[in-house]
């Protein structure tokens, strides 16, 4: 009966309700850990209402701004607002006179331009997000092909040097196969005899379904803690390292393909995304129904699907990184990179979002080896949101404040330009920062 209890709790939190959406059940495309929470507390089955409900809405947000940022929609004379949101999240200019091929950047466009220029932005931005409306809408038959969900990395067992390596039983591997009950090879003896750089790797094992084996990343994308030498601190309450006891809202592992297939567990091939309690408790579930008062700042509008829509664009995009958290300095212009300083962390939210558009675009222009908001994942998260904000409340946010405008007198921020640039050289976008 409990078997039932859970696969029953499983399919009913999962599927889509039909009268508002279209997308395939989350189960189809994702691995979600719906274990029994009491034996595996990384399970998602006691949020699963809650994440059947975010599911929905990064559906809806990315059906609206994949459509919005198509030619003949972001061509029209009325979408003003989706051209502005470009601007303040990604520093993409746009023409204010309509030519014959009407507002939007073209291909042709790019192919007479610099890669940095503001036309090879746009169409690298939208396929950005057309890259991720694909991964959402595809359908996995097998679990060990999907991208694996976890509510919290209790479950993942940190492996030191000196844990035994493991099989694809899970079993430690003997020294002498013929004397299985001999000495066992130990994890860091077992990377070295294959010429593989333990020292500068993390190692985790998994149990997830009827799948084990191991996550291995690297110390370059997940660098020591402060005082621990581990990927993140510890947990207090396992004594392992966890994201989640950094205050994170989530994150995305990526695990490092092995070069050559052994004796070993496998290694897992797809991402994970590891939302954490904060993710789901400290920040509205859905959007009020009255549009925000005049003036009402963009993170008033913060939301609990951000979190996994941020980590869906670490998974639909390896090269996506976290950009270190901006700040503006008092009474500055913000025309030049001294008019800012760098905080402590990733920049999140909208207003972190804007400035960090706002520092790249300031003087002198980022090198064009340096990208900043369009290989920052939050800024894409932000700018779908506030795309979907301005169609459901009919304001504009452009400007990181909610107002009302008159759409076919909206100001126009920058001229179509035909220029050679060597570099990302965007003019400032008006925005209350």
């Amino acid at each position: 009966m409990k078997t039932q209890y859970w696969c029953t709790l499983l399919v009913s939190s999962l599927l889509p309700i039909s009268a508002l959406a279209k997308e395939p059940p989350l189960n189809k495309v994702f691995h979600v850990d719906l274990r029994d929470p009491s034996k595996y507390p990384s399970s998602c089955l006691p949020v699963a209402d809650k994440l059947k409900t975010i599911w929905t809405q990064i559906h809806e947000t990315m059906e609206y701004t994949v459509k919005s940022l198509k030619a003949e929609e972001y061509n029209k004379p009325k979408n003003i607002r989706t051209r502005r949101l470009l601007s303040a999240y990604f520093g993409i200019l746009f023409k204010v006179v309509s030519d014959r091929d009407g507002y939007d950047y073209s291909e042709a466009d790019a192919a007479r331009e610099p890669i940095l220029s503001s036309e090879n932005e746009k169409l690298y931005v939208k396929q950005n997000f057309n890259d991720l409306h694909k991964i959402i809408n595809k359908e996995r038959s097998k679990d060990s092909s999907k991208p694996k969900i976890m509510c919290g990395a209790q479950s993942l067992e940190w492996q030191r040097a000196d844990d035994y390596v493991k099989d694809k039983k899970g079993k430690p591997i003997p020294k002498d196969p013929k004397n299985p009950k001999g000495e066992k090879w130990k994890l860091k003896e077992w990377e070295v005899k294959h010429e593989r750089p333990f020292d500068t790797n993390w190692y985790f094992w998994y149990t997830f379904g009827t799948e084990i084996g191991y996550i291995v990343v690297t110390h370059n994308g997940y660098p020591p803690a402060s005082g621990v030498n581990a990927p993140w601190k510890l947990d207090p309450r396992t004594g392992k390292p966890s994201p989640c006891a950094e205050g994170k809202a989530g994150t995305t592992l990526t695990s490092l393909v092995r070069d050559k297939d052994d004796e070993s567990a496998p290694w897992a091939d797809p991402d994970w995304v590891i939302l954490c309690p904060d993710s789901f408790t400290t920040r509205q579930l859905t959007l009020p129904s009255s549009a925000p008062s005049e003036g009402a700042g963009l993170n008033t509008m913060d939301i609990a699907a951000l979190t996994f829509f941020h980590e869906l664009f670490h998974v639909a995009n390896i090269d996506m990184f976290d950009e270190d958290l901006i700040i503006p300095l008092p009474g500055k212009p913000l025309t030049e990179k001294t008019h800012f300083m760098k905080g402590v962390g990733p920049g999140l939210g909208a207003r972190s979002c804007m400035v960090l558009s706002k520092y790249e675009m300031a003087k002198p222009a980022n090198a064009w080896d340096d990208p900043l908001t369009t290989e920052n994942a939050e800024s894409y998260a932000w700018m779908a949101h506030t795309l979907w904000l301005s169609k459901k409340y009919d304001r504009d946010f452009s400007t990181g404040v909610c107002r009302k405008d008159s759409i076919g007198t909206s100001t126009q921020v920058a001229q179509s330009t035909r220029k050679a640039r060597s570099t990302k050289s965007r003019r400032s976008v008006p925005t209350e920062v």
